[in-house]
């Protein structure tokens, strides 16, 4: 039972860093099966891209990006959550939570720019993370790749002016206009 294999782990260390080592690797052979931008490559194609990644752990309140910042490279979580916010402080507009298996910082590489919105990590998360040379060289030599991430980066822009928009709207004071 999952209390017998967590009372094994907290006797012996060598069980617990077993199982820990067990669950990271069933997260990454769920991401490569999942994850659309693992499609494009052969199985062992997949595992050598996974190994240009790195893995970082996280705790809530990290800041991963941060807008206006350039873009590093990409990041898909593992693990965890995290929050997607435009503009700061109070005037912060959310975004998305994004949750394990999903891929962000593409924008900001794509299109050659500062990063346009925070994440923050909002629970306890693993982050994979493949930097700007490589995701370049990927984007310009594998089309099923680029398409991919044009057309996250195209639905992202789409899902912010909507919030933006949105969060405009709520910040009416009610009235109505009416043109004749």
């Amino acid at each position: 039972t999952r209390e017998s294999l967590a009372a094994l782990a907290e006797e012996l260390p060598a069980v617990a860093a077993a199982l820990q080592r067990f669950t990271y690797d069933r997260m990454l052979q769920n991401l490569m099966i999942r994850n659309p931008l693992f499609r494009p490559f052969t199985r062992a194609q997949q595992r050598d891209l996974l190994r240009r990644f790195t893995s970082h752990d996280v705790v809530p309140g990290t800041v991963i990006i941060n807008e206006g910042d350039p873009g590093t490279g990409l990041f898909l979580v593992l693990s965890g959550a995290v929050e997607v916010a435009k503009g700061g402080g109070d005037e912060s507009t959310p975004l998305a939570t994004l949750r394990a298996g999903e891929v962000f910082g593409e924008m900001s590489l794509l299109r050659q720019e500062a990063a346009t919105a925070t994440v923050v990590a909002s629970e306890q998360s693993t982050v994979l993370f493949l930097s700007r040379d490589y995701v370049d060289r990927m984007v310009a030599n594998i089309p099923a790749v680029r398409e991919y991430l044009a057309a996250l980066a195209e639905d992202r822009e789409l899902d912010t002016q909507l919030a933006l928009a949105s969060d405009d709207e709520a910040e009416d004071d009610g009235s109505v206009v009416i043109f004749f």
